[in-house]
């Protein structure tokens, strides 16, 4: 079903004349007469599905904006809604499939682009498992004209145009196909006038059969403030079962870390814990560039806000971790008031009835000095630190500190005076940092372009690869093998603090979080298997 609008607006439904099945996936393509400051902020429905943006596209000074969205064992609904912060234009197409996306990783490759002229165009990209489900789309910007798909096999869809009386127009064409070879797969479209335009194409795992058209609900657009009709049937393809993954690296024997006494979040070393970023979805955009990552998470590009299913996604995430014997999570925070500081309360809240630990990772520049540290300390302290899932060593929080807040001798003698012993300060090192007079509790290196560093007498770092977003070749190319050598070496250094450089630092491309890229039959991917051996 699709849907468009004769003037711009905040938000833009449409309404399926019968309810959805439960279990499919649910799929919406939009283009937006906007750019990088008002993308779709969220997709709701009737059901309260979770909906995840699995790719956008725009560039700066453009105003053009495609992005799909999708929810995957989705339940009945019948209404779906996009909401902006601003108003614009937007046209919609939303799709129903069955046997797709059954499990995770839902999405097996993803690619698109955004740009101006007069043919809009994806890009290629390679499946990496036959029968993949394709899904296409192309948006047009600042014009009605029509939209004429380029790329062959596709069942197009009609063409939804939101015109706004000529002011802001925009053009939506997408398209179906189901694969029956790993070919490698392109999007696009194209038209007579130079435009904006931004065009995408995304794999979706686990189709085995051809679509076989069912009864549509012909759709009751509920938009605001008007709706276009839609296509006659739904695209349906017959259920089938995932694909099995790979088996993974036989993972290195090693013995679980140190369990934390009576139960509670006051750990003996050696402690095994994760760098963690909380940071989604508002930094899966980069330098106009959505996702930004090399990678294609199997929880999809998630968000941890709440009200998109983040506390669920939380739990499982700390499940992740604890089979990869992680016993404890360092969250990036940067500073009272900030975006991962609101997020704090929902990792703990998550971690409630585990005994999964969490603490922070200070990120800020110290700009106030040790008044700045001492008000932070306080406002963690009031905070976090007396929940009974927060880590304590030896009786006292435990906070890690970056190098922006802590990069001399000097700035450790501030850190020091401003703690006055209340805290377990494990500081980032710098050059001499073993003859500083004032010593903090540990050190740790973070360096995740570095497969494994030892601070002797403090910490061992490892990671399992480095090739951010924006980059054109990986500054540590991953290699399960040495991982599991990695691995096996931080085991026996026996050092107190073991240190996973990340769990889903997806920017930089160094996460063991699981991944349609590096997948096993546990469902964790090899990283975490290896941990978990």
């Amino acid at each position: 079903m699709g849907a468009n609008e004769a003037v711009s607006s905040t938000t833009l439904s449409a309404s399926f004349a019968a309810p959805t099945t439960a279990g499919n996936l649910l799929v919406l393509e939009a283009g937006v007469y906007t750019g990088k400051s008002n993308q779709i902020t969220q997709v709701t429905d009737t059901a309260g599905n979770t909906w995840v943006r699995g790719q956008g596209f725009f560039q700066n000074g453009h105003y053009s904006d495609g992005e799909l969205w999708y929810a995957a064992n989705a339940r009945s609904a019948t209404i779906v809604t996009v909401t902006l912060r601003v108003p614009a234009t937007v046209a919609i197409e939303i799709e129903e499939f069955s046997g797709v996306a059954t499990s995770n990783p839902v999405v097996d490759v993803l690619a698109g682009a955004s740009d101006k002229g007069t043919l809009a165009d994806s890009g290629l990209l390679a499946p990496t498992i036959a029968n993949d489900l394709a899904i296409g789309w192309a948006a047009g910007h600042g014009s009605t004209q029509t939209l004429t798909p380029t790329a062959t096999g596709y069942t197009n869809l009609a063409q939804q145009t939101s015109a706004n009386a000529g002011a802001t127009p925009v053009s939506l064409i997408t398209g179906y196909q189901l694969l029956s070879s790993m070919t490698d797969q392109r999007f696009g479209a194209s038209f007579g006038k130079a435009m904006y335009w931004a065009s995408g194409v995304t794999l979706f795992r686990a189709a085995s059969a051809q679509p076989s058209p069912g009864p549509s609900p012909s759709p009751s657009p509920n938009p605001s403030p008007s709706a276009s009709p839609t296509p006659s049937f739904l695209p349906s393809p017959s259920p089938s079962s995932s694909p099995t993954p790979s088996a993974s690296p036989s993972p290195s024997p090693s013995p679980s870390p140190s369990p934390s006494p009576s139960g509670s979040c006051n750990l003996v070393p050696p402690i095994r814990a994760a760098f963690y970023y909380p940071w989604y979805p508002e930094n899966w955009t980069e330098s106009g560039i959505y996702p930004a990552t090399r990678y294609n998470p199997g929880a999809g590009f998630y968000s941890l806000d709440p009200s998109s299913g983040g506390l669920d996604l939380e739990r499982s995430q700390i499940a992740a971790m604890q089979y990869g014997q992680i016993q404890a999570g360092i969250a990036s925070w940067w500073g009272q008031g900030s975006k991962t500081d609101a997020r704090i309360a929902d990792l703990l809240a998550a971690a409630s009835g585990t005994s999964f630990c969490w603490t922070l990772y200070y990120e800020p520049a110290i700009g106030g000095g040790s008044a700045q540290i001492a008000s932070d300390l306080a406002y963690i302290q009031s905070h976090y630190a007396t929940n009974p899932n927060f880590l304590h060593v030896n009786g006292k929080p435990v906070l890690f500190v970056y190098s922006r807040a802590v990069a001399s001798c000097t700035d450790t003698a501030t850190w020091d005076t401003a703690n006055n012993g209340a805290y377990y300060l494990n500081l980032q090192v710098f050059g001499g940092y073993t003859s500083c007079p004032s010593q903090p509790d540990n050190w740790h290196q973070y360096g995740a372009a570095v497969a494994a560093d030892h601070q002797s007498g403090h910490s061992y770092s490892i990671s399992p690869g480095f090739y951010k977003y924006n980059e054109a070749s990986p500054r540590l190319v991953r290699d399960a093998a040495r991982w599991q050598q990695n691995v096996a070496e931080m085991v026996a250094s026996h050092e107190p603090w073991q240190l996973i450089t990340t769990f889903n630092e997806w920017l930089e491309g160094s996460s063991v979080e699981d991944a349609s890229e590096w997948q096993s039959a546990s469902g964790q991917g090899v990283y975490l298997d290896t941990l978990h051996g």
